[in-house]
C-alpha cells in the first residue's frame, strides 16, 4: 500500500525582504474582489515531471475598469466600494499585440477579466476558473472616521502578508490558489492565456518560477491590459 506523500510545508519569507513589492501599494493600483479560495498543496517540480518543450504562458492584467474611486471612506464605505468596483464594467480596450497570442484562454470568476477576454480575443471559448480570481481586500478595522484610500489599500495588503484573519484569503492561501493553477497548467501540456489581476499576478508570477519559468518581462507594476509571456524551457535550455 502506497504511503501518502507529506504535503509541503509553507513558511513566510521575511517582511523585509518583500517590503518593496508588497507595500507600495499606492503605487500598484491593485483590484479587489470579495472571493475566497481553497487551499491545495502540490508538489514543487509537477511541471518537471509532466514538462513539454516549450509551454508558453501569457498572462493579461485586465482592462481598466470605468470606476471612480473617492479619496475618503469609513470602513464600511471602502468595503461598499470595493464590491461596487467588482460589478463595475471596464473601458474600451485599445488595440494591443497581445490579440494575437494563440491558446486556450481562461478566466476569473469577476466580469471585468471576462470582459477583457471577450474584446482581446473575441469568440474565442473562455475556461472559467476561481484560481485566476483577484485576491479580496477588506478594511484593517471597523470605524466612521473617514481615511485617505491609499491608507485602506495599504493596511488591508499588510494584513493579508501578515495573514491576518480579517482578510478573507490570507497569503498562505494565495500562494496555494496559484500553486493550484501552476499544477493545472503544467499538466495540460499546452500555451495558455490567462487573463487575471493586478494584485495576484505577483504570487502567481512567483509559482510560475518555482516551477521553472522563465520570463523577461517582471515588473513591479503591471499596467491594466498589459500582458507578459512566462515559458517553461526545455531541459537544455534550463542547463544552459
Amino acid at each position: 500500500m502506497l504511503s501518502k506523500p507529506k504535503e509541503r510545508q509553507f513558511t513566510c519569507s521575511s517582511f523585509k525582504e518583500n517590503r518593496t513589492l508588497y507595500l507600495n501599494v499606492s503605487a500598484l493600483g491593485f483590484d479587489f474582489t470579495a472571493q475566497s479560495a481553497v487551499p491545495y498543496s502540490l508538489p514543487r517540480d509537477v511541471c518537471r515531471k509532466t514538462r513539454r518543450s516549450n509551454i508558453k504562458v501569457i498572462l493579461i492584467r485586465h482592462c481598466k475598469v470605468k470606476y471612480d474611486w473617492r479619496s475618503l471612506y469609513s470602513s464600511a464605505e471602502f468595503d461598499r466600494a470595493c464590491r461596487e468596483y467588482d460589478r463595475a464594467p471596464i473601458e474600451a480596450a485599445k488595440p494591443s499585440a497581445i490579440q494575437e497570442a494563440v491558446g486556450a484562454v481562461y478566466i476569473s470568476r469577476l466580469e471585468r477579466s471576462k470582459s477583457t477576454a471577450l474584446c482581446f480575443f473575441g469568440k474565442a471559448k473562455l475556461k472559467q476558473t476561481e484560481l485566476l480570481d483577484e485576491v479580496p481586500l477588506k478594511s484593517a478595522f471597523d470605524t466612521e472616521l473617514r481615511l485617505p484610500l491609499w491608507f485602506w489599500n495599504l493596511t488591508g495588503r499588510i494584513q493579508w502578508f501578515l495573514n491576518h484573519p480579517r482578510q478573507a484569503e490570507p497569503r498562505r492561501l494565495t500562494e496555494r490558489r496559484a500553486k493550484k493553477l501552476v499544477g493545472k497548467v503544467c499538466a495540460a501540456g499546452e500555451d495558455c492565456i490567462l487573463v487575471t489581476h493586478g494584485f495576484y499576478m505577483h504570487t502567481l508570477i512567483k509559482e510560475f518560477q518555482k516551477s521553472g519559468f522563465q520570463t523577461k518581462q517582471q515588473r513591479v507594476h503591471y499596467q491594466n491590459g498589459q500582458g507578459i509571456t512566462l515559458w517553461l524551457p526545455t531541459p537544455r535550455e534550463g542547463q544552459a
